[in-house]
């Protein structure tokens, strides 16, 4: 609650975003973008999926958010 009505408060999650219903192209490549938390630090891109043929996969990827004071 208090977080809703205060602009200035911290949103700090464990999880950036969750896309169900992603897919990949024709050479199984997806693209997709989301906004961050205001947590910093290292965190890690995981995307995990069952091919047409059925075998499942799991990629993942990292990426470093810094502070940037808005201008």
């Amino acid at each position: 609650g208090w977080q809703t009505n205060n602009l200035r408060a911290p949103q700090l999650k464990s999880w950036l975003t969750w896309i169900p219903h992603l897919r990949s192209d024709e050479n199984g490549r997806a693209t997709f973008s989301f906004k961050t938390a205001d947590d910093t630090g290292r965190f890690v891109i995981r995307v995990e999926g069952i091919t047409v043929e059925g075998i499942p996969f799991v990629a993942e990827e990292f990426m470093e958010v810094d502070y940037s004071r808005e201008h």
